[in-house]
């Protein structure tokens, strides 16, 4: 997504080799504006390939005392992944797992520490967390 503030700025597009490829959520569709040269006659897109890999930030804690290195994305799945903020709270007794584009948990570890597959079946990520020390604790992840 581009912040509609300023936005982007086209004046640059009217340069030779200046362009934007626009990856769009839309399966299928690609935008291309600018000056971008075609070699030979035809514009091929593997879409059998994946063009970007699933990652995750390091976590933060937002509130409570842990360690940030406590919290640990130990991988994430290319095939199940999807862009979202990951939240983590204790609930008194586990550290419940929420995302921001998934609807509800995502998984739930026992708030003396573990690890787990989130969610357990079809998996975006493995999760280690650590022992929890005050009801409430947060942290997040993207």
């Amino acid at each position: 997504m581009v912040n509609p503030s300023p936005g982007i700025t086209t004046s640059g597009f009217n340069t030779a080799g200046s362009y934007l490829v626009n990856y769009t959520t839309t399966t299928g569709v690609v935008n291309l504006y600018g000056d971008y040269l075609i070699s030979g006659s035809t514009f091929t897109l593997d879409y059998s390939n994946r063009l970007y890999v699933s990652t995750a930030t390091t976590p933060m804690v937002m509130v409570g005392a842990e360690a940030a290195s406590g919290f640990v994305v130990n991988w994430t799945s290319d095939t199940y992944a999807v862009s979202q903020l990951i939240m983590m709270q204790d609930n008194g007794s586990n550290w419940v797992i929420t995302g921001s584009s998934t609807t509800g948990t995502l998984c739930t570890i026992s708030n003396a520490g573990g690890t787990s597959n989130c969610p357990t079946s079809n998996p975006q990520f493995n999760l280690t967390v650590p022992t929890s020390l005050t009801t409430g604790d947060r942290a997040v992840f993207g």
